[in-house]
């Protein structure tokens, strides 16, 4: 985590992320900046973020960050039951804007 900007350092550390990926890294430099080139499949990975202390387990899916454009499709677990993360999040590493959304199914008791 020493290697990450500071400002990366410190959303690491709201989300706390977990497990194994499959990813691809490549560098593209255009002459003024570098741009990162991320693909990765998440294989099992887990997270929380601190303002909802819950944890998020068993997460697969994708996540991409191609032209400064992050992507997520994700199916982790809480409770037992499927959460589904989807985001698209414009300069994520610097700026971010975009849309995040987490769908899950509402617990109801059987008992009365």
């Amino acid at each position: 985590m020493q290697s990450l900007k500071v400002q990366l350092q410190e959303q690491w550390l709201k989300y706390l992320p977990g497990g194994f990926v499959d990813a691809d890294v490549q560098l593209a430099f255009d002459g003024k900046v570098w741009q990162p080139q991320v693909s990765a499949r998440c294989l099992d990975v887990s997270m929380t973020h601190y303002k909802f202390p819950y944890r998020l387990d068993h997460g697969r899916g994708t996540l991409e960050l191609k032209d400064d454009l992050l992507t997520l499709n994700l199916t982790a677990y809480g409770g037992g039951r499927p959460v589904r993360l989807t985001a698209e999040i414009s300069h994520p590493l610097h700026g971010a804007t975009g849309k995040f959304e987490a769908k899950g199914e509402t617990f109801r008791s059987t008992r009365r």
